[in-house]
């Protein structure tokens, strides 16, 4: 319930406060979008759908070196070692926890789903395959971003 708080008053920041509309300000209100219904789905779900939704959410400790990227906004700190240490180590982070975490916790869902869905009432079902859908649609966004980083670790070497 904390992560979709802190959605909540994220999308109000981006609703609010930043005036601009790029396709990364579109891409991320999608993903907070899908996110929001998706813990929240997961915890209506229950059967362990939450410990996949926590689980997700390691994916967002590559954000610490994303974010950590605005300290280096001069030409000469951008082409410093610590900066390009911090380029590695969010790649690292974002290949483990988003590329390859989620489809472990798509799997797990679906097992899930698999294990218990012939026992539960007819809305749990609908949570479950709404949540794993979500995770999906999460998953094609964030192979999308990978995408572009690729491309910009390639720039980097």
């Amino acid at each position: 319930m904390i992560t979709d708080a802190f959605l909540t008053v994220d999308m109000l920041f981006l609703k609010l406060w930043l005036h601009e509309r790029t396709s990364l300000t579109v891409q991320t209100e999608i993903h907070h979008y899908i996110a929001f219904c998706g813990f929240t789905g997961s915890l209506v779900a229950g059967f362990g759908m939450g410990g996949s939704a926590i689980t997700a959410l390691l994916c967002e400790v590559s954000n610490i070196f994303l974010l950590s990227k605005d300290m280096f906004f001069t030409k000469e700190t951008r082409n410093s070692c610590l900066a390009q240490l911090n380029q590695i180590a969010f790649f690292i982070s974002y290949s483990v926890l988003r590329i390859y975490l989620f489809p472990v916790c798509i799997y797990y869902c679906l097992h899930t789903w698999w294990a218990v869905g012939s026992l539960i009432p007819w809305y749990r079902n609908f949570f479950m395959l709404t949540t794993t859908l979500l995770a999906i649609a999460v998953t094609i966004l964030n192979l999308y971003w990978y995408k572009i980083i690729l491309k910009g670790l390639k720039r980097l070497f």
